[in-house]
């Protein structure tokens, strides 16, 4: 069970010295960010890894959240006191001493006793961590339903917009078959007129030439 645990713990600090994201440490307590999400500035979300329920429990110089970083907090973030836990043994103790990779010890009903009520305090302490990052991600959602919400606003004032120029497409040509000529049709028009014009002249003409053969044949 000694064994089993050192194992374990070593595996915590392998987590908080390993997690990365962009070739940043995550969780050896130096991580901080702002993400800009407006258009201005100074519109931004910012979040630090190096504490965890306000600045007076820093993590950043007790390697983060390793087993030493969290037990360096658990008094700051629950109020609790290792001494003070029930089931403890007796005398002076404390989460620095004793949650400690390398020395962490339960090979004693004592020591055992004092890393089985010490514990839960440590878990409080990443679960509040993992709140107060919840809330950050609940703002983040927050902006992007805000933003979806705008682009949906966007996207009617886009549709209202094609559609007022479809309107205005189709006006335009109903004007243009109002006020423009239709050249196949006047071209056809000027050639039925030009046709009519011309028989007319024929008919007169021929018209014309009758009288004066008839007055050549009397003479």
């Amino acid at each position: 069970m000694q064994e089993e645990i050192r194992v374990m713990m070593d595996e915590v600090n392998r987590i908080a010295s390993d997690t990365t994201f962009g070739g940043q440490n995550l969780l050896d307590g130096t991580y901080e960010a702002s993400f800009q999400v407006g258009a201005d500035a100074n519109q931004t979300i910012s979040f630090s890894m190096a504490n965890v329920g306000g600045t007076a429990n820093s993590v950043a110089t007790d390697g983060g959240f390793t087993l030493s970083g969290i037990a360096s907090v658990a008094s700051g973030v629950t109020g609790n006191t290792l001494s003070g836990l029930a089931g403890t043994a007796s005398g002076t103790l404390s989460f620095a001493a004793n949650f400690v990779a390398s020395t962490i010890s339960v090979s004693t009903q004592d020591n055992a006793q004092a890393v089985l009520a010490g514990m839960d305090s440590l878990i409080a302490v990443v679960d509040k961590k993992r709140a107060e990052l919840g809330a950050v991600q609940n703002r983040f959602q927050s902006t992007d339903k805000k933003r979806a919400e705008l682009g949906a606003v966007q996207n009617r004032f886009q549709s209202t917009i094609r559609n007022q120029s479809n309107i205005s497409e189709n006006l335009e040509a109903a004007n243009s078959r109002i006020k423009d000529a239709d050249f196949a049709e006047e071209t056809a028009k000027l050639t039925q007129a030009q046709i009519l014009q011309q028989a007319s002249t024929t008919i007169l003409a021929q018209a014309n030439q009758r009288p004066q053969a008839a007055l050549q044949l009397l003479g």
